[in-house]
């Protein structure tokens, strides 16, 4: 189907004509043009060009699949936050069936009742964490720029954030416990899954090779070939051999004469290295005892979790109950504080948390940790990790108390000095697995640093009844060093300035002594004893079964609480807190919780997927081509691995808008187009790619809804012309008791009047 230009008319006075045509031929084959439409003359189309476009946008009515956009005027109006809601609203519901929890814990078991969705006023806040954090005010501002067909969350006024921040406060140990729940079903029990499969493949593949390997060795023997079994004998002590050659990574190094370690370079003969994905922090490679076990009842349980502090600031100076000034981990000594203790498993999913007042001491926290793992969780034996923060002898006994295990940071220089000779000797010391660690912000010029080796040694002696588990690393030695060469720099910077200067810092007297005149100077004597300790670390532990290699590999993955810390506070902007009243601290501290166990799922999704490298190969991508504006944007995200992913993920997703275009028809609600990675990241939580065309309204339809408009607001006015006027009716239909008060004022009112005409007459 075309156009066709036809010319008609005389030679004279040519008329040329413009026709809609078909072609299809005739039942000879020969090809034919049908007239379908005559469109109209030439001359009258040029002088009249509206004639085209009504005949244009008649026709449009009649398609299904086509659009008509008038250029002249402006229909593209408004966009809408749409693929990051897709992601979101599909773990919600489907994953996490938060909207059941809400039901059964808050509205049923709590028997709350409101007139607004609660459920949807918690979603509203948590998609507002993950997208753009801001404070509650500034969301009910926000919430305009979100897809919303259905105007739930338009409906959504500020005073029910805020109300459901007062009523989630109370409702905290049940949704903690609820996703406990779900991280077991989520995460644990498909590791017992995955098992169970390769088992089951594993014994089908040996199955299978054994029957085909008997087929060969009876052709063997009956052509003479092979006599008995004697080769399966020969096979089995070869492979013993070589396991004997791969598991022999505890060999004792040799050592030099000054009790120094070799080059770290160096690796065993027959270890093979371990395999590293790109982007992690890798781990011992060997077992760690296994981090899921199963109870008697078959449910998967965890028998790992570790735990840490942290402190979030208030823009106040006005102290209460929960509000306090303490130490502060964010350097805000001038602003009180509150502290909040995380618990998270060695995946690092955060399991639970505690809120307490900000001047609190790190030890005091243990105690309603320890009966939430016991009671709540139901968990009978853990393995506890902590750092230097939670040591003390008090501490350890309630951990034994509870019938746990614990992994603490222990103080080496503090420990009485017969041990110190023992610690600081490293001919004691064994030899363990090095360790690979990939850099984050590795990129294809920087190939040196590529791999950097951290090969570690070990010793332990007992204290009482704990085990000191001792170690050594040569880079942390060069680390240290490093750390104590810019702090002295500093010193001497200040002191050649200002001689007097005193120092409060316990970092910087450790290294200075104050002369009788008043100076301080730097003391060598004590830079030499601190010296001797560059290197060494230790943990303390009261398990009997775990090596030395294996509690340093599990106190290592402590970096993980680290980098949840770093999720909640720059990622999800916990900080700074603009709540006064304890209820609503507590409901903000919730929506942050639910939003990092969001982000950490979907990172745990990514991880097993091949989309990380699909993203962080665009990252890298985008790094070379842009050199400024995006370059600044994608350090950032390369600081944490966690926080490029899922960060990256969200911004990613935000491509995906709903654009609102006004078409010559009526409105319609289009979506953006997606690449490749878009529909992977959202195939990967299993949701459905939406269709182009989201919604469409006809002019029809809108002149409609315009016409009920104008008739209601003409109504409503009408009303309040024609009411009659309420005084009025109520002074018409009046008592008998109000009738004669009435009168009896109008006959006062007579007399004195006549009195005064008396007076004047006379």
């Amino acid at each position: 189907m075309f156009i066709k230009r036809t010319i008609g008319g005389s030679k004279e006075n040519p008329i040329v004509y413009y026709q809609l045509v078909h072609s299809e031929r005739d039942r000879n084959g020969v090809p034919r043009h049908k007239v379908i439409m005559n469109i109209g003359r030439e001359d009258q189309i040029k002088n009249n060009p509206s004639l085209i476009d009504n005949i244009i946008k008649t026709l449009s009515k009649l398609s299904s699949s086509l659009i008509v956009v008038d250029k002249d005027e402006e229909f593209l109006s408004y966009s809408y936050i749409y693929g990051p809601l897709l992601l979101i609203d599909k773990i919600w519901e489907d994953i996490l069936s938060i909207p059941s929890i809400i039901k059964k814990e808050i509205i049923e078991k709590g028997k709350i009742k409101v007139r607004f969705d609660i459920e949807r006023a918690i979603r509203l806040m948590v998609i507002n964490r993950l997208i753009s954090p801001m404070s509650k005010l500034a969301i009910s501002r926000w919430k305009r720029y979100l897809w919303d067909p259905d105007n739930t969350y338009a409906k959504i006024k500020p005073q029910h954030l805020y109300r459901t921040l007062d009523i989630l406060s109370s409702f905290k140990e049940e949704i903690e416990t609820r996703l406990y729940e779900k991280t077991l079903s989520l995460f644990y029990s498909e590791i017992e899954d995955d098992k169970s499969e390769e088992k089951e493949i594993k014994k089908g593949k040996a199955q299978k090779g054994n029957i085909e390997e008997g087929k060969i060795k009876e052709e063997k023997i009956k052509e003479g070939k092979i006599k008995g079994r004697k080769t399966k004998k020969v096979e089995s002590e070869e492979e013993k051999i070589d396991k004997k050659k791969i598991e022999g990574d505890k060999i004792k190094d040799n050592k030099t004469k000054d009790g120094k370690a070799k080059d770290c370079k160096t690796t065993e003969p027959n270890a093979k290295e371990p395999k590293v994905k790109e982007g992690y922090t890798n781990i011992d490679p060997d077992n760690i005892n296994s981090i899921n076990n199963t109870n008697n009842t078959g449910k998967t349980t965890i028998d790992i979790v570790f735990y840490d502090l942290t402190t979030t600031y208030f823009e106040s100076v006005k102290e209460d109950t929960i509000r306090r000034f303490g130490y502060s981990k964010d350097n805000k000594t001038d602003c009180t504080q509150i502290v909040i203790a995380l618990i998270i498993t060695p995946d690092g999913i955060p399991i639970g948390y505690d809120i307490f007042p900000g001047n609190t001491y790190e030890g005091y926290t243990i105690d309603s940790m320890l009966k939430k793992l016991k009671e709540r969780f139901n968990l009978k034996k853990v393995i506890v990790v902590g750092d230097k923060g939670i040591l003390s002898n008090k501490v350890l006994a309630e951990i034994e108390r509870y019938g746990y295990e614990y992994i603490v940071s222990a103080k080496l220089k503090s420990l009485p000095k017969r041990y110190h000779k023992e610690i600081l000797n490293l001919e004691n010391y064994h030899r363990v697995y090095p360790y690979f660690r990939i850099k984050r912000n590795q990129t294809q010029d920087n190939q040196e640093n590529e791999k950097e080796p951290d090969i570690l040694f070990t010793h332990e002696i007992s204290i009482g009844t704990k085990r000191l588990i001792l170690g050594y690393s040569e880079k942390r030695r060069k680390r240290e060093e490093r750390q104590r060469e810019i702090l002295l720099e500093k010193i001497r910077n200040t002191l050649s300035r200002h001689p007097n200067e005193t120092f409060t810092k316990s970092s910087y007297k450790r290294y200075l002594t104050i002369e009788t005149k008043g100076h301080t100077r730097i003391d060598e004597e004590k830079i030499e004893k601190q010296k001797i300790w560059d290197g060494f670390f230790g943990f303390y532990t009261n398990n009997k079964k775990l090596s030395a290699k294996e509690v340093v590999s599990i106190y290592r993955m402590l970096w993980k609480i680290e980098d949840r810390f770093r999720m909640l506070k720059s990622q999800l902007h916990l900080r700074p807190i603009y709540h006064w009243t304890r209820k609503r601290i507590e409901g903000h501290i919730l929506i942050c919780f639910l939003s990092l166990y969001i982000s950490v799922f979907i990172e745990k999704r990514l991880e097993k997927s091949g989309i990380i490298d699909e993203i962080m190969e665009e990252i890298e991508d985008e790094e070379e081509v842009e050199e400024t504006g995006k370059a600044g944007k994608i350090d950032e995200y390369l600081e944490g691995y966690s926080v490029s992913t899922v960060s990256y993920v969200m911004d990613k997703l935000k491509e995906i808008s709903v654009i609102k275009i006004n078409t010559l028809l009526g409105i319609i609600y289009s979506r953006m187009s997606m690449d490749n990675i878009h529909k992977n990241i959202l195939k990967l939580f299993s949701v459905k790619i939406p269709p182009t065309i989201l919604r469409e309204i006809k002019e029809d339809d809108t002149k409609k809804k315009i016409r009920s408009k104008t008739r209601k607001k003409t109504k409503a006015k009408n009303e309040t012309c024609t009411k009659p006027n309420t005084d009025t009716k109520t002074n018409t239909k009046t008592s008998p008791k109000a009738k004669s008060k009435t009168k009896t004022k109008a006959k006062t009112k007579n007399k004195s009047k006549n009195k005064d005409k008396k007076i004047e007459n006379e």
